[in-house]
């Protein structure tokens, strides 16, 4: 009698064909495993040059890191696509004077770059930067004139700080020290508030929630 090949059709009476169960392939001694196509690839680590790290929208963090004389947010897999967004330094703004923060909101990454006085550590500037046209751009959110107390420079009793509209990147008004509220924003702070880039907002714009100090 023929011997039927191992890969053969298994018939039972009253049951039907079947094609056996094929076992898992362990690999032999000193064999590299297979890799699984299904575990992704790590994500890109910050290094020496990363200012901050984090805002998460996807499944690798951003990265904020300098590049040659500007300022760069990254994001991307080890071996894979990797999404870049440069931009310039804001006015009298260097990593050695600003402290960078990176927030995640429903529009995306934003950067806060925090520009400490030299004398009291106080802000100085609050700058907020976002991605538009594929680069990097940075908006002052300190406007207008500041507060002083015991002599020292407290910065402004309200602040711009990003906001949603619609869509579209914008700003709004917050206040920022105590007894602000009675004291209401002033005029050039007020004509900034309201989208960003030159257009029209999809409704009103509303306070996304980043802590700006």
């Amino acid at each position: 009698m023929r011997t039927l090949p191992a890969f053969a059709l298994v018939c039972v009476a009253g049951a039907g064909c079947s094609t056996p169960a094929t076992a898992e392939r362990v690999p032999d001694e000193g064999e590299a495993p297979v890799a699984d196509a299904h575990v992704a690839p790590p994500c890109l680590e910050a290094d020496d040059a990363a200012l901050a790290r984090g805002a998460s929208d996807g499944r690798c963090p951003w990265i904020l890191r300098e590049h040659d004389d500007g300022i760069e947010l990254t994001r991307g897999e080890v071996g894979g696509e990797l999404r870049r967004h440069a931009g310039e330094w804001p006015e009298s703004c260097d990593p050695r004077r600003c402290a960078a923060e990176l927030h995640a909101t429903r529009l995306g990454p934003a950067v806060l770059l925090v520009e400490a006085q030299l004398d009291s550590g106080m802000p100085a500037q609050v700058w907020f930067g976002r991605i538009a046209d594929e680069g990097l751009v940075f908006e002052p959110l300190f406007v207008g004139e500041g507060v002083f107390s015991e002599g020292t420079q407290l910065g402004p009793s309200y602040s711009l700080v990003p906001a949603g509209c619609g869509e579209r990147w914008g700003l709004v008004a917050r206040a920022r020290l105590g007894g602000a509220s009675a004291e209401g924003p002033d005029e050039a702070l007020t004509a900034a508030v309201g989208p960003l880039g030159g257009v029209s907002g999809e409704g009103a714009c509303e306070d996304l929630g980043v802590p700006v100090p």
